[in-house]
């Protein structure tokens, strides 16, 4: 039976595997880093358990990781915890992902208000399943009044967004790795829907 149930901490290591399958050849990285790098990945967009989502049947298909825009959490924490762990090369790569989210995260929440919804992570391993993560996302926002605001990068689909009626509200290029990357926002408005 496929249900749509709020985020579980039970859910956490499923989001893992699924971030890592989908996002792993992203980077040309060893397999510590890429390790480290999608468990801090999920941690880090995991602001609000009451906003985060699993798509279910007898498996997580998908989920969606979302928040508000004053909510915050022990990240930062982890990774300076645990980041003596790794290579020295993988500790200044880490460091640069690291700063790529937050310059990018720090955009998006410039753009907002309080009560306004922020999608952190969002993946499907199952064709719809997203999609009716991102819909179920947005009869919150109706419910609250909220706008939705995302931000992606020309490595992922961004044209998606575009489907699904989101609008494009900034774009601008980021370095990542010695590489200029293509970033976009996006909002979902009920105002701006017609």
């Amino acid at each position: 039976m496929n249900e749509i149930i709020t985020y579980n901490e039970k859910f956490f290591d499923n989001i893992i595997t699924i971030t890592k399958e989908l996002w792993e050849n992203e980077l040309n990285f060893d397999e510590e880093f890429k390790s480290f790098i999608y468990h801090f990945l999920v941690k880090y967009n995991l602001l609000n358990n009451n906003l985060s989502f699993i798509h279910y049947d007898n498996n997580v298909n998908a989920f969606l990781l979302a928040s508000n825009k004053n909510d915050h959490n022990d990240s930062f924490n982890y990774l300076k915890d645990n980041i003596q762990s790794l290579s020295k090369d993988n500790q200044n790569k880490v460091i640069k992902y690291y700063e790529y989210l937050e310059f990018n995260h720090q955009q998006v929440l410039k753009k907002m208000t309080d009560n306004d919804i922020y999608i952190g992570l969002v993946a499907s391993v199952k064709k719809h399943c997203g999609k009716e993560l991102l819909e179920h996302l947005k009869e919150i926002a109706k419910s609250t009044f909220a706008d939705i605001y995302l931000w992606t990068d020309e490595t992922c689909n961004y044209l998606y967004y575009e489907k699904n009626n989101y609008q494009l509200i900034s774009e601008y290029y980021v370095k990542f790795f010695d590489k200029d990357i293509k970033t976009f926002i996006y909002k979902f408005s009920f105002n701006n829907t017609k």
